[in-house]
């Protein structure tokens, strides 16, 4: 989006010129009809237009995403709130837990297997931090609730039920203190459970 940006400014300051024109008496640009040269309904003008609104798709429906899609509707704030609260589990065990990447395209499918750890995942996060603090949130909650979904193996040896909802509260609370061993801009668990509005899944 960037680069089109910048393409698009040199186009309109007349700095890159695309197609062919004529030069008249006083050096100025002249269309090809020995119309006066107008940069903004010219051919290369429109594309250009095009091509910066183009390159925001991609970006809008990333924000959309991130500001928009929920997070677990069957898990309340006084649900994870009280989770906290009544279970205690290993952070070390929840951050080194993996699930296995497999290629579909390989006979020798053992070979080709990659861990997915969820230390990594999370980390993953951090390009947020210098950015915004609710994509920050939203994209920890995200990857984390992906990675529960992709089935991780050697998950902690817990005194509850391992549901799906409850290894989410468990990893989004361990998660806390994986990004802040990381990061130093710290996060809160109650900043994490003010960011939740419910996730489908």
């Amino acid at each position: 989006m960037v680069i089109s940006i910048i393409i698009t400014s040199l186009i309109l300051t007349e700095t890159v010129y695309i197609g062919e024109y004529l030069v008249g008496e006083n050096g100025e640009r002249i269309d090809l009809d020995k119309k006066p040269y107008n940069v903004i309904t010219s051919v290369e003008g429109l594309l250009s237009f095009i091509y910066i609104i183009s390159s925001m798709i991609p970006v809008g429906l990333m924000l959309y995403y991130l500001f928009n899609s929920s997070v677990n509707s069957k898990i309340t704030d006084s649900e994870i709130i009280e989770f906290e609260k009544n279970h205690s589990f290993k952070i070390e065990d929840v951050e080194k837990s993996y699930f296995v990447l497999k290629s579909s395209f390989s006979k020798k499918s053992q070979k080709n297997e990659k861990q997915v750890v969820f230390e990594n995942v999370l980390n993953t996060s951090l390009i947020f931090s210098k950015i915004s603090e609710k994509l920050l949130y939203k994209s920890i909650i995200k990857k984390t609730v992906s990675f529960i979904l992709q089935g991780p193996i050697s998950t902690p040896s817990v005194d509850f039920e391992k549901t799906t909802e409850n290894l989410i509260m468990m990893y989004l609370i361990a998660s806390i203190k994986i990004i802040n061993k990381s990061s130093n801009k710290k996060i809160s668990f109650e900043k994490m459970v003010s960011y939740m509005k419910g996730l489908t899944f």
